[in-house]
């Protein structure tokens, strides 16, 4: 198993509790993963296990908008696979994931006490954001498309595919986005 012999995994953990946030990474653990991605709207979902937290860092898991970035990769690898000179560099090193965590706990077995991670991709804002705006007749489909993603807080990115068409009566938005977002995917295909 040599291609893991400078395999690297690292958790970024952000904390929002009442008073203050808390940021930390967790790093040089034992932590199994697994993530999948899907075409559905619902969030794509992730599993992380982390060995042996301290108790204060397992406590960062209980505030209620705790956001996790899984990171993940070879340690001095450049872009070719090729071993670089600085073993410790982490440009090879990528987000595999980053998410809110829907569900936690901890179990212990033997002498090891496991935090188990059930994650969500944007999870908090696929359940909680709302929009309530109105457009015009004759409004263009990838200005409301340009708004919910706005308000999912979605990076701008490429918006491909969306139809080239007019909403006829106009429209008016209210209430969550997720929602929307497939009304108006569903009936414009």
């Amino acid at each position: 198993m040599a291609e893991q012999y400078l395999r690297k995994v690292y958790i970024d953990v952000t904390s929002r509790g009442v008073k203050e946030t808390v940021t930390a990474r967790i790093e040089n653990l034992r932590i199994k993963f697994k993530v999948g991605k899907t075409k559905k709207s619902e969030p794509n979902k992730g599993e992380i296990e982390i060995y042996n937290l301290s108790e204060k860092t397992r406590s960062l898991f209980e505030a209620k908008n705790c956001g996790v970035i899984l990171y993940a990769g070879y340690l001095g690898l450049n872009p070719n696979g090729i071993l670089g000179t600085n073993l410790f560099s982490s440009k090879s090193v990528e987000v595999v994931f980053k998410g809110n965590v829907i569900k936690f706990n901890h179990v212990k077995e033997g002498t090891d006490i496991i935090t188990k991670l059930e994650l969500g991709d944007g999870d908090n804002a696929f359940r909680n954001r709302t929009l309530d705006k109105g457009y015009p007749p004759d409004t263009k489909l990838s200005l409301p498309m340009k708004d919910l993603a706005s308000a999912l807080g979605l990076p701008k990115g490429a918006q491909i595919e969306i139809p080239d068409k007019n909403i006829g009566n106009g429209l008016t938005l209210s209430g969550l986005v997720r929602e929307h977002l497939d009304n108006l995917c569903d009936r414009y295909d």
